[in-house]
């Protein structure tokens, strides 16, 4: 859903061309090239936005809003995700998870940006919170900086910089302060 330039899919050893109105399933992997985004919508609930050079790798998708168990997971392989989640119900009910590295985040309904490149791992919380596998809890308006240990660096972030990062399709991040404690 809003595809501009040239983005793939691999799926069963076979590389498919990605199409405005396509549909993705477990197992797939999205690769968009340099200069390419693609917006995609999960259920009604959720929206991404891959930036250029992303990948992200689809592990659990439900089959439909009835399925007994509708937790969903992707896997950030590499660059940019922009994120609008807004599950029903309880948060049990509709799960979503990103792996991130080493790291898994459950995200509750909200805003969220995530960047991972040589630069290390980089995620944002506009609005909402999300808990991390150390059961740590990131909340924004916020940014954090995810360390090999895995305790994140938290940066204090305005409505501005969300807005800046919407538009660049970019994680911008000073300088991380002390650990998260």
């Amino acid at each position: 859903d809003g595809l501009k330039g040239q983005a793939s899919i691999s799926r069963d050893n076979q590389t498919l061309v990605a199409a405005d109105g396509g549909s993705l399933q477990a197992g797939d992997l999205l690769f968009t090239s340099a200069g390419a985004s693609i917006e995609l919508q999960l259920s009604r609930y959720g929206r991404l936005e891959l930036g250029s050079g992303t990948q992200l790798m689809i592990e659990k998708l439900p089959f439909s809003s009835y399925a007994s168990d509708r937790h969903t997971v992707v896997e950030l392989r590499g660059g940019y995700l922009h994120l609008v989640w807004k599950h029903p119900g309880q948060v049990e009910d509709w799960l979503l998870q990103i792996d991130f590295g080493s790291e898994r985040l459950s995200l509750n309904s909200g805003e969220f940006f995530f960047d991972r490149s040589a630069e290390g791992r980089k995620f944002c919380v506009a609005s909402g919170s999300a808990v991390q596998t150390s059961s740590a809890v990131l909340e924004g308006p916020a940014c954090y900086l995810i360390e090999e240990s895995g305790a994140p660096r938290k940066v204090a972030r305005s409505s501005a910089d969300f807005i800046a990062m919407r538009d660049t399709r970019a994680v911008q991040m000073p300088a991380p302060k002390a650990p998260l404690k």
